[in-house]
């Protein structure tokens, strides 16, 4: 997507008719940036999961953080939305039985947007994708 540089100020909605939790940057080089390494899981988290809990854990207010991560070796567990659900999916459960979970390849490209609490407009706080040049992608869950 290409996004205006011309602004004219605030977006002054908060509703979106699809999910839609954005990350935007200049991408200017020699910009100031967060540089995270892990070579291993320690844990049950993901590692977008992991990111976030520490912004909970130090950060009072709202702060969100987007960015890109690779994983260079192993795989991740990514889903594919099989089409749009024909029946109304009211519960988590309905949810994991629709969407298709597969094991994806590395090396993979994630790009993700996450905020450690919703300020009052039903955000999702983490939303993750990936891809590769080798086929492989979708929704990063762990």
């Amino acid at each position: 997507a290409v996004v205006s540089t011309q602004s004219t100020g605030r977006y002054p909605h908060t509703s979106f008719g699809l999910l839609g939790n954005l990350y935007l940057s200049e991408g200017k080089p020699g910009t100031p940036v967060i540089r995270v390494t892990a070579r291993v899981r320690t844990g049950h988290r993901n590692f977008v999961s992991t990111m976030n809990r520490g912004l909970t854990e130090d950060f009072p207010g709202v702060v969100a953080m987007g960015g890109v991560f690779v994983v260079r070796e192993g795989s991740t567990k990514c889903h594919v939305m099989p089409g749009f659900s024909c029946t109304p999916l009211t519960s988590d459960q309905d949810v994991e039985q629709w969407l298709r979970v597969y094991e994806m390849r590395a090396p993979l490209t994630h790009t993700s947007g996450f905020l450690n609490r919703d300020p009052g407009l039903d955000l999702r706080l983490e939303h993750s994708h990936c891809f590769s040049s080798h086929g492989d992608g979708g929704h990063y869950h762990f």
